[in-house]
């Protein structure tokens, strides 16, 4: 199971998915600074023998998966209640649709998802400070 997208959505990604998903948002961090601390121990001996003399090591790696796996359902959850208020949505994927909630500001950011959206549209004119189609 990947997760790697997680990192992008709560470490580099949208302030709103932050303030909606506060406590996803904290576990992720948490497992994040702890995961890291864990490759540092691995880097320092990198043999696998020592990586799995690390105290309680298979559980503490069970633990996260579960904890990435409610964190991943809460964010379909999220994406499920936003799709929900704004039906076009359903036309694009999850990954694109993190990148336009993401970048909701930005218009010339998520422009490229609107003919998914839209039918008929090719091309979007804004002024140029990005502020108006």
């Amino acid at each position: 199971m990947r997760y790697v997208y997680l990192e992008g959505i709560f470490l580099g990604g949208s302030a709103d998915i932050k303030t909606m998903l506060v406590q996803e948002f904290n576990k992720f961090k948490q497992i994040d600074a702890d995961f890291v601390r864990l490759m540092n121990k691995v880097k320092q001996d990198p043999k696998v023998m020592s990586v799995l003399d690390q105290p309680e090591i298979a559980k503490t790696l069970e633990k996260w998966v579960k904890i990435l796996n409610g964190i991943k359902k809460a964010l379909g959850d999220y994406l499920e209640k936003q799709r929900q208020n704004f039906a076009r949505f359903y036309f694009v994927g999850d990954d694109d649709l993190l990148e336009i909630i993401g970048n909701s500001k930005e218009i010339k950011a998520v422009q490229r998802h609107f003919p998914k959206m839209f039918a008929g549209i090719t091309t979007v004119l804004h002024s140029e400070d990005g502020d108006k189609i």
